[in-house]
């Protein structure tokens, strides 16, 4: 397998991306029913981000949404990097692979149903030093003013396999109104999903996301999960290597770490920090039990990480 950074995102394939995510990838905030191909869903006229399918849904949803419309950046956010990351051939198979792994299904004949997922995601200092600052495990910088933007980038925290929040949604029919089916006319044995990708969070609210996309599980990919055999895995910018056992986790991990050496940006996977993400970073060093549930699952997640993951083992000594 290349190594991700020489497979940057193409602007043609990120343009056809984000044009199926825009034909395919909306459902209604209210009752979760998917947009059908026909005609198109109304839009919160303030946020222009979340969509219904009636005005009726709209007014029920109001008092719901009016807190969290300010969040269209964020929204919009979630969808540039997960454009950005299907966008690149090597770190989404890498991830069809982790799912797979995490489902147990690479022995498994065609399932007769496809399966829905959702991605934990959450932003990070490209700079793991920040990230020790963020939790006091290192004496912060001096302040400056005004305060200086960290640097970030997205690090996937867990495989969900708790399906898309709220509501049935019917994959298969979602997959055919797709280009997704169009990609592989010939091929029968096709393992089709469907991902919900969440940024931060992991409250059912935060993940009623309008990003939800159809991913394909070839034969190539099943057969490689299935035989799960080492691979090599780069774990510094001077360019040491280690053999990796193939798991779920440690896929997570080989695309984590891909994107946190990516240091020339050629991923397109670099965002800057907001108060939100910091504040979910300095909650994972707080004791669990004075969080709330939200906050305490977050800090079960980042707890996660730090110990699967070998950048983190110095801040954890």
């Amino acid at each position: 397998m290349s190594h991700p950074s020489e497979i940057p995102p193409s602007s043609r394939s990120m343009k056809d991306l984000k044009k199926t995510v825009k034909d395919i990838c909306h459902c209604c905030m209210r009752c979760n029913v998917r947009e059908p191909v026909a005609r198109s869903f109304k839009t919160c006229g303030k946020c222009h981000s979340v969509h219904y399918c009636s005005q009726e849904c709209q007014k029920l949803d109001w008092p719901s949404h009016k807190e969290r419309c300010p969040e269209s950046e964020r929204r919009k956010r979630v969808e540039r990097i997960f454009v950005a990351l299907m966008s690149n051939d090597n770190l989404f198979r890498f991830l069809q692979i982790a799912i797979v792994l995490h489902l147990g299904i690479q022995n498994s004949p065609l399932p007769a149903k496809p399966f829905t997922v959702s991605i934990k995601t959450d932003v990070e200092p490209e700079d793991i030093m920040e990230f020790g600052r963020l939790r006091g495990d290192i004496e912060p910088r001096r302040r400056t003013n005004p305060p200086q933007k960290i640097r970030g980038m997205p690090q996937i925290g867990k495989i969900l396999d708790i399906g898309v929040p709220e509501g049935d949604l019917d994959v298969m029919a979602f997959a055919k109104s797709s280009r997704e089916v169009e990609r592989y006319p010939e091929q029968p044995d096709i393992t089709y999903g469907c991902i919900a990708y969440s940024l931060g969070g992991v409250s059912v609210q935060s993940l009623r996301t309008s990003f939800m996309s159809i991913v394909s599980i070839t034969p190539e990919v099943m057969r490689i999960a299935r035989e799960a055999q080492p691979f090599v895995q780069e774990i510094s910018a001077t360019g040491e290597t280690r053999l990796k056992p193939m798991s779920s986790i440690s896929c997570i991990e080989y695309i984590n770490t891909a994107i946190r050496l990516d240091k020339e940006n050629r991923l397109l996977l670099r965002t800057p920090m907001t108060e939100f993400d910091e504040m979910i970073i300095r909650n994972s060093a707080a004791n669990p039990r004075r969080l709330s549930e939200d906050d305490s699952r977050n800090w079960t997640f980042i707890q996660s990480r730090m110990k699967n993951e070998r950048v983190y083992e110095a801040l954890l000594r």
